[in-house]
């Protein structure tokens, strides 16, 4: 699992679709720390389109499919047959009795019941249980590795799209703070330096960039460049890179509020809470970060 959510959702009435308010459970995804993603269906071709079903977190389908000869049932043992046991919300407005006859006769497992009026409400219940069970510290350890490192990839674009797009002096400036930056850090990298030293590139700065390196002269080009700003950009390195430093490096030891863990002379305290809004934080920088890379595609 990722920082999405994703949910794939099959029925075959297009009013179902229209009359549905998904704002409260998309926020409630939002409120955990994780991008809603819904997909919404209304055909056989265009369900299985989708298999092997890989990149959703959650199925839900309708039992009384109007417009085909099949029942929903029928495409979950679809599903199951291929070894995909993805959670499945199976609803409908019949009696429950009628999905649970469906769902026994079949041996379906890991099947979620629910009423067409309710079933919003199970689709967070449901997601809200699968999203805790993933969200051990191990798991949690490697979504903030992952994250970090794609938002790495987009730093690496608006640091080389950027700089480039600066005046000479700006971008000079830019070139010899990072390039004492480096120095001071990594005497050891004489010769690699010294030729960046001669001739500096975006790329070849770029290139030398540990994740710390790459937010330092993402804030100097937000301060150089004409056409970009450092208002409300937040700080990056208190809300991101050090927690991801502790989960990366620190060694955790369990405590009653969560694992203390030690790392560069500072404790880092992750519980449930501190995970959700590390969570938060990494999709409200990623979204940041995302519109910066797109303002400067666009120049």
């Amino acid at each position: 699992m990722n920082l999405t959510y994703s949910v794939l959702w099959f029925d075959d009435t297009d009013e179902v679709f229209k009359s549905l308010d998904l704002k409260p459970v998309e926020q409630k995804f939002l409120d955990w720390g994780f991008e809603p993603n819904f997909k919404l269906v209304t055909s056989p071709d265009e369900l299985m389109r989708e298999a092997p079903f890989s990149g959703y977190d959650l199925i839900v389908i309708d039992f009384n499919l109007s417009e085909h000869d099949k029942h929903g049932d029928e495409f979950i043992e679809l599903i199951r047959s291929n070894n995909v046991f993805t959670e499945i919300v199976f609803y409908s407005g019949q009696p429950a009795s009628e999905l649970w006859d469906a769902i026994r006769k079949r041996e379906l497992e890991g099947v979620y019941i629910a009423n067409r009026s309710n079933v919003t409400t199970r689709i967070e219940q449901v997601a809200k249980q699968s999203v805790k069970k993933v969200l051990d510290l191990p798991n949690m350890r490697g979504i903030v590795m992952a994250e970090v490192g794609d938002i790495d990839l987009l730093l690496d674009s608006i640091l080389e799209r950027g700089v480039q797009e600066l005046g000479e002096g700006e971008r000079t400036t830019i070139f010899e703070k990072f390039y004492e930056q480096v120095h001071d850090q990594h005497k050891k990298q004489g010769k690699k330096l010294d030729d960046f030293k001669k001739e500096p590139t975006p790329s070849s700065m770029v290139d030398m960039c540990d994740t710390y390196k790459r937010w330092i002269s993402v804030k100097r080009l937000l301060k150089a460049h004409p056409a970009l700003t450092e208002d409300g950009i937040g700080d990056y390195n208190e809300d991101i890179l050090k927690p991801r430093n502790h989960l990366a490096h620190g060694k955790p030891s369990k405590t009653k509020e969560g694992y203390q863990f030690e790392y560069g002379g500072r404790s880092y305290l992750f519980s449930d809470e501190v995970g959700q809004r590390l969570r938060i934080n990494i999709r409200q920088y990623k979204s940041k970060f995302i519109g910066i890379s797109q303002l400067l595609e666009k120049k």
